[in-house]
C-alpha cells in the first residue's frame, strides 16, 4: 500500500502534529516501508493451519514446592543502605 501525502497530512492532523514539508515527506517514506511489512504478513499460506485453542502446554511440569537454602534474610539485607529486624528500610512516600 502506497501512503501519499495527502495521507499523511491527514494522519498528521488527526494526531495534531504539525509537520514541516521535509517531515512529510519523510513520514510518508516510514509509513511506506510499514505498510509493506505488514503486507509480508499476508504472504505465509495459512489456509490449512489449524487454530490454536490454546498456547500453553496441556500439563505443566509439577516442581515440588520446598524451601531451598533457607534462613537467608541476614544475607539478603546486608548490603542495603539500611535495615530493620532483616527487612529493608525505605523512606515514608505517603503521609
Amino acid at each position: 500500500m502506497a501512503v501519499t501525502r495527502q495521507d499523511v497530512k491527514r494522519v498528521a492532523k488527526l494526531a495534531k502534529l504539525d509537520l514541516s514539508e521535509s517531515q512529510e515527506k519523510e513520514m510518508e517514506s516510514q509509513l511506506s516501508r510499514i505498510f509493506e511489512w505488514v503486507e509480508k504478513l499476508n504472504e505465509p499460506k495459512t489456509a490449512n493451519i489449524e487454530p490454536l485453542v490454546s498456547v500453553s502446554v496441556d500439563s505443566m511440569p509439577i516442581d515440588q514446592d520446598e524451601v531451598r537454602e533457607g534462613d537467608q534474610a541476614e544475607a539478603i539485607v546486608a548490603n542495603a543502605p539500611e535495615s530493620t529486624l532483616n527487612m529493608f528500610v525505605v523512606p515514608k512516600i505517603v503521609e
